[in-house]
């Protein structure tokens, strides 16, 4: 893992931590923010050790290991886990309060499996155990359950929050690549639950079209799957999909 070289900076955060909980960190004018933006040197290093210093439990070697060691990537989904979840953080329970358990799972799914993306295996865990207990209909609102994976939940979401602050996190222009690359990781996830879950899958697809909305090109692809996908034919859905994926591949090699 990547380590400080700068003693002023490792203050500098170690700092910074003891104001994370007593202030309001999604504020533009939290003054600690703005001493942190001022900063010139605000390389991967300091980024990955500002995330570790932070009590979010992100293994972020286990992430990297499955983007093959591409930082690029691991900062693009966590700039897009931010962007889907940081307004919904009681979505979840809001499900739960209007009995509605099928959208419980689905959530807790699609949590479970973006937050393992990251490296916040705790969080993955927990909304697994939300998914099966939901399936089970044991879950209700004054399980402890609910209070371990809304803490851990919003913790991230403060962490992701100091770093778009920080614009270490949001990409500043269009990287047809990364997103590329992105698109087709999301897609190989879903080519492994259609059999399972086809649904699921949908919805899956369908969330793509908002994290790649200023994306014309992506967004007639996963239209036209969309499209396909809700004619709940499983044989052409997955027979479009594979050639989705093969023309993706083809043009991450060219």
């Amino acid at each position: 893992m990547h380590k400080l070289e700068s003693s002023h900076l490792e203050q500098l955060i170690h700092a910074q931590l003891g104001h994370c909980s007593s202030k309001d960190i999604f504020s533009q004018s939290n003054s600690d923010i703005q001493d942190l933006r001022k900063m010139d040197d605000r390389d991967c290093s300091f980024v990955l050790a500002f995330l570790q210093s932070l009590n979010t439990q992100l293994d972020i070697d286990a992430a990297l290991l499955r983007l093959d060691g591409s930082l690029e990537m691991y900062f693009l989904h966590l700039h897009l886990f931010y962007k889907a979840y940081y307004e919904r953080l009681f979505e979840l329970e809001d499900f739960l309060k209007n009995n509605d358990l099928q959208k419980v799972c689905l959530q807790a799914q699609e949590i479970k499996q973006t937050s393992s993306n990251l490296g916040a295996l705790r969080l993955s865990r927990l909304a697994s155990e939300i998914e099966r207990k939901a399936k089970q209909q044991t879950l209700d609102l004054s399980d402890d359950l609910l209070i371990e994976f809304h803490y851990e939940f919003a913790a991230l979401i403060q962490t992701l929050s100091i770093l778009e602050n920080l614009s270490v996190v949001s990409p500043e222009h269009s990287q047809t690549r990364v997103d590329s690359e992105y698109l087709v990781a999301e897609l190989l996830f879903v080519q492994t639950r259609i059999e399972q879950d086809y649904e699921m899958c949908l919805q899956h697809i369908q969330s793509l079209l908002e994290t790649f909305s200023q994306e014309k090109e992506i967004r007639r692809e996963i239209s036209l799957l969309v499209n396909i996908w809700q004619q709940a034919d499983k044989k052409r859905s997955a027979s479009y999909l594979e050639a989705l994926l093969s023309r993706l591949t083809t043009l991450q090699a060219d």
